[in-house]
Order: structure tokens, then sequence, then C-alpha cells
């Protein structure tokens, strides 16, 4: 992820804790302004499985899923995320461990010693996903899923010109690398996320005997919540086009 994403998300991690509802009942596919996991139930039931959430931040859904009996390691590059995370959990009353670590890099963990791996809005932040994929399948027992959500590649191009232009990105769906902002304008640090196309995500995971189950692409729910903070012409925006990828796969060894 980077030393740069590193240092912003530490910097950020105690606004970012404060000022976002983060429940810590259900998992949810970056906010509540779109279906959650209660909705789409593609998590589904989970007590008694093994689970590391990689990109946790402050371990909210690793905590939502601890609650529901599972059995739960969350892995963050910002250790002050984790901190946050960790007094969470304990205040929820659930036992959870943690580990600070680049999601490229899951050497802390042993080989096929998860049912289950999640990256909650957060794999975006991976520059190398083939990487993260070929843990992420170390790590796996045989016949594990790995569920992650991301940023859809057709809102990010669409954006570009319609929802974030003072961000300069590049507004074509073909292209491929990195995008540069800020959370707030007056920051002095910023985050690098990486685009991809839908097709880059698929191949590279079944390049990594990773099969896809599932994937759906998310749209707001309606009505909004009531403290939505899109206003009428980003809400306009995306009810056209799709906001949120999820995508759920299995491991398969041939």
């Amino acid at each position: 992820m980077g030393n740069t994403n590193k240092e912003s998300w530490n910097k950020h991690a105690s606004r970012f804790y404060h000022e976002g509802y983060l429940s810590l009942d259900d998992v949810d596919f970056e906010s509540y302004d779109y279906p959650t996991d209660k909705d789409l139930n593609i998590i589904g039931d989970v007590n008694g499985l093994t689970v590391l959430e990689i990109g946790s931040g402050t371990c909210n859904c690793g905590i939502a899923l601890a609650r529901k009996g599972a059995m739960v390691k969350c892995s963050d590059i910002s250790i002050e995320q984790l901190k946050i995370g960790e007094q969470v959990a304990k205040k929820a009353g659930v036992d959870i461990t943690t580990a600070c670590s680049d999601m490229v890099d899951l050497s802390f963990a042993e080989s096929k010693s998860f049912d289950l791996v999640i990256c909650m809005s957060a794999i975006g932040y991976a520059d190398d996903f083939d990487k993260v994929c070929a843990e992420v399948n170390r790590v796996l027992k045989p016949s594990g899923r790995f569920i992650f959500n991301t940023t859809h590649p057709v809102i990010a191009c669409v954006g570009a010109t319609e929802l974030w232009p003072e961000d300069n990105a590049d507004p074509n769906y073909s292209y491929v690398g990195p995008m540069q902002w800020k959370w707030r304008e007056e920051d002095d640090f910023f985050f690098t996320t990486y685009r991809m196309k839908v097709s880059d995500y698929v191949n590279m995971l079944v390049k990594n005997q990773l099969y896809v189950k599932r994937m759906e692409e998310l749209f707001p729910i309606s009505p909004l919540p009531a403290d939505c903070d899109f206003d009428e012409d980003e809400i306009a925006v995306r009810t056209r086009f799709p906001s949120i990828l999820v995508i759920e796969a299995i491991k398969i060894t041939v």
C-alpha cells in the first residue's frame, strides 16, 4: 500500500473514526447509503469460522463478524487505526487479534489457516492486486472464500468529470493506475488509490485460483438515509451508474 498511505491513515485515523458511523452490527460495503450484507447475504453465517480482515481500518467489520461467532484477525497498514479497533473490540466485549501489515504481505499468517478473507472498501489502496490475490490464496483453506468491495470502475471514470473534477483524474474507463486525492482540501497529506477495470479484477483472481462465485454492482438504497451526504447532483449520477463493486471468490485447487 506504500508509506504515503500508511502515514496518511495514521494521521487520519482518529478523525475518520469519530466522524464516520461505523456499525458493529453488520458488514457495510462502503457506507449505509448502499445495501449491507444483511441485504445481500453474501458473507452469510460465520459462526465458528476463522476470518481474516485485510485493510481492516478500525476493525468494525471484523468486530461485527466476531460478534456473530467468528474467530477474527484484523490487519491494516495503519497502527493508529488498529489501536482504535482494539479499543472498540474491548468495549464491544469481543476478542480479536491484530497485525500491522500491508495487504500484499500476509506473512504473519500461516498457509491454509482461514475459512474467509474479507476486505471492505480498502482493496483500492493496494498497489499490486495480483500479489494480494496470491497471498489470499496462500492463507485460505481449500474452498475458502475471498470477499471484497471496491469503488466501481464505472463510477471512477464518470466521477472524474461529474463528481470529483478537482482531483484531475483520468475519465477513461481504460485507465489503469494510481490516483492521488485528499480527504479534505486543507489537508497536508494525501492518499493514493489504484484504478482497475472489472476484467482486471476477475482475471487476477482466476490467475491465482480464486474463482468468482458472485458479483454485485451496488446502487444507493431508496429511500436514502436522512443523514446521507450526497447532494441532488451526486444522487442523480449514482442512481444512473453503479457505485460499488462486490465480488465473492472461492479458492479452488486444481
